[in-house]
């Protein structure tokens, strides 16, 4: 996820259900973090997930996120924002 001819590796987090790579681009020195996610079916497990990155990215110095994957949802109001 984090090719190292565009990217250098600052910080590689995980979780139930996820993989989370800090990058810093190496052109324009921007910070950027991916998050691959298989998200769980439960809502309540959803739910918490869902808490846990908004506490990474309050606590994160990461200027863009990019998360992708599995949200494993369908639901026509917004579960997060």
């Amino acid at each position: 996820m984090c090719n190292n001819r565009f990217f250098t590796l600052s910080n590689l987090f995980q979780g139930s259900g996820y993989i989370g790579f800090e990058c810093l681009r190496k052109k324009g020195s921007h910070n950027v973090t991916l998050v691959n996610i298989y998200s769980p079916c439960d809502l309540d497990l959803k739910r918490r997930l869902y808490k846990e990155f908004q506490s990474k990215k309050v606590i994160g110095s990461c200027d863009t996120w990019c998360m992708l994957g599995d949200f494993n949802c369908v639901s026509e109001k917004p579960l997060f924002v």
